[in-house]
């Protein structure tokens, strides 16, 4: 993701890229000071959090007053859907997947984190996919 993003950003020179392990920590245990964004964009990234709230409290410490939090991820079904045996079937590929949420679990996350809502949606990936975006700002001033 990070090579398209270069690939289509490559004629915005104000536009930097780096790749990081975000935590749980100060700042989501990123190299920047705090206040710093005014955009984040957290893509495909939150099922694998093992602390969902701190690691969005962390991001959230990142962004300026007026700053936004771009989250998207795949879509947990719900009944009827097998999503605990599917589940499971994707920690048996992917060993860093930690849980997958529904748009209403993230945007309550969100406010666990200080974060307020402003756009939630649900999207169509493909015919077994589906996915979930939301953008929300800190409630309160770093």
């Amino acid at each position: 993701m990070l090579a398209q993003a270069r690939r289509c950003l490559s004629d915005h020179a104000h536009v930097h890229f780096t790749q990081a392990s975000l935590t749980d920590g100060k700042g989501a245990g990123l190299p920047y000071e705090l206040g710093s964004f005014d955009l984040i964009t957290c893509t495909n990234a939150l099922h694998y959090f093992s602390d969902p709230v701190a690691t969005l409290r962390g991001l959230s410490e990142l962004l300026l007053p007026q700053g936004q939090l771009l989250i998207e991820d795949y879509a947990r079904r719900t009944f009827p859907f097998p999503w605990p045996l599917f589940e499971w079937l994707i920690k048996c590929v992917d060993l860093q997947h930690r849980h997958a949420f529904t748009l209403e679990e993230a945007q309550e996350l969100c406010r666990q984190a200080g974060l307020e809502v402003s756009t939630a949606t649900h999207f169509s990936i493909d015919m077994l996919w589906k996915g979930w975006a939301l953008l929300a700002r800190s409630r309160s001033v770093h």
